[in-house]
């Protein structure tokens, strides 16, 4: 069935912000509850043998109990990626079973809601809800886009340079893209520019977000401390800056090339007629120099967020206890009121106590242990040329069948830090990891960010499956001889 254009992106913004029955369905407006909650039954019921399935072949000579959850994690996954039931559904059977069946206990399921993850995650919402409804991240946008706004290429540009900026004051993707995406929508509408350049350039908002995310540990709230969470491992912004900022630069200046070079954007300069209103009113953004007090407001809440964030390691005040403080202060200052507390989204949180349980479950029953053992097999010896090839090619596989970046972690990094225990420092596996799954992807399922522009019809699935198709060359190679040396550079491994 053939879905209107902009389905997704009201998925995702009604997923983001209201309660689960306001979800668009799949089939017409008045269907029930149970459709929403299973919409293809027949499928939710096959998959009830993997677990059987499992329990009596007692893969890796695992016992019945481990088999078994063995199995209702492979179902869960399945279900996550295919969508046969909705994800919540999901979540809760994955978290039951684990809680009910085998020797995980309840700080091992619940690890997530009992960690600062869990705080800093929520902060960060608010604090997007409070940029985005001050206006700041539109100013912050239209003071530097009449700069760059002057070719199709200085456009595919200004898509790195801004993602980069934004991230360093909105710790969340989603809002980020949705600034850009529709600020160059409407600025290219009425310029003569060819449809696959175009596209190009659309594209181009939502790859910068996926490589400028990693440039700071607050670039992606969710992912970029699930890959240090499941890792088992733990690190100030200034160190994640040292590991990680220079390597995010290069696979970002990587990703620019890629799409200027595959798409050929021209550099050649619009024609701006004198009385273009779009110029007019992003010079007259560009000489406005004084804030409101509600932006004023916002920003230095922001930017002392971010200095503590940054400093760190200096007065030791943890992350999460610095961004809730920034909340609490917004909320006193009227910036955000309780209406805005639907921008923590439980259906997300619940999802991520999910995915986060696994690692930890499986190590309690055994099953990471020998799952480590297949993932050995598959690996040269740690002194190979090839070893972190070999890894991220493993990496890139699994992330190609699961589909969600998320899953994918939730998967791979557990079983890798086991896996290469005594030859990789934990949280280098966990952002090696981090790195390949985000930048590489074929379809909009391979990431969500990605998934926003492809369903609001900026561009098309053939242009992600040739962008993908270079990045699945430059991504393993960037992974192995530029990320893991620049490691070695600082002394990290």
């Amino acid at each position: 069935m053939s879905l209107p254009r902009g389905y997704y992106i009201r998925v995702l913004l009604l997923y983001c912000s209201g309660p689960m029955k306001r979800i668009p369905a799949y089939g017409p407006r008045d269907a029930g509850i149970l459709k929403r909650l299973v919409p293809r039954p027949l499928y939710a019921v096959a998959s009830f043998s993997m677990p059987v399935a499992s329990f009596l072949a007692r893969p890796l000579g695992l016992g019945p109990e481990a088999s078994f959850l063995l199995g209702i994690l492979a179902q869960v996954i399945v279900a996550w990626t295919a969508g046969f039931v909705h994800r919540d559904v999901a979540s809760c059977w994955l978290l039951a079973c684990f809680a009910l069946v085998g020797e995980a206990g309840p700080s091992q399921v619940l690890t997530f809601p009992l960690s600062g993850n869990f705080i800093l995650i929520a902060s960060a919402f608010l604090l997007s809800v409070a940029i985005s409804k001050s206006g700041l991240a539109d100013r912050m946008v239209r003071r530097a886009f009449s700069r760059f706004a002057r070719s199709p290429r200085g456009l595919v540009r200004f898509s790195f340079v801004a993602g980069a900026a934004l991230a360093l004051f909105i710790p969340q993707p989603f809002p980020r893209v949705i600034v850009l995406s529709s600020l160059y929508a409407g600025f290219m509408a009425d310029k003569a520019v060819p449809d696959r350049e175009r596209r190009a350039v659309l594209l181009s908002v939502f790859v910068a977000s996926t490589g400028t995310s990693m440039l700071l540990r607050g670039g992606d709230v969710v992912l970029n401390n699930a890959a240090l969470s499941l890792a088992g491992a733990s690190l100030s912004y200034g160190r994640w800056a040292v590991l990680m900022l220079a390597p995010s630069l290069l696979v970002t200046a990587l990703s620019y090339a890629a799409i200027v070079a595959l798409f050929k954007v021209s550099s050649a300069s619009f024609p701006v007629p004198s009385g273009d209103g779009r110029a007019d009113e992003a010079a007259r953004g560009a000489r406005r120099p004084r804030l409101p007090p509600s932006e004023a407001r916002v920003a230095a809440v922001t930017a002392a967020l971010v200095v503590a964030w940054m400093s760190e390691g200096l007065h030791g005040v943890p992350a999460a206890v610095s961004a809730a403080a920034a909340v609490a202060i917004l909320f006193l200052t009227r910036s955000i009121g309780l209406r805005d507390l639907k921008a923590v989204n439980p259906s997300l949180m619940l999802f991520l106590t999910a995915a986060f349980s696994i690692g930890k479950v499986l190590a309690a029953n055994g099953i990471a242990e020998r799952l480590d053992g297949l993932l050995l097999r598959a690996l040269p010896p740690s002194s190979s040329p090839s070893y972190f090839l070999a890894m991220a090619v493993l990496v890139m596989a699994l992330h190609f069948v699961l589909g969600s970046s998320l899953t994918t972690m939730s998967v791979a990094i557990p079983s890798l830090v086991a896996a290469t225990a005594g030859a990789v420092p934990s949280e280098l596996v966990g952002l090696f990891a981090y790195s390949v799954i985000t930048m590489q992807y074929f379809l909009p399922i391979h990431h969500v960010t990605v998934m926003i522009g492809a369903g609001e019809g900026y561009f098309e699935q053939k242009d992600i499956a040739a962008l993908g198709a270079v990045m699945a060359v430059v991504v393993p190679l960037y992974a192995a001889y530029a990320l893991a040396p620049w490691w070695r550079l600082v002394g990290a491994m």
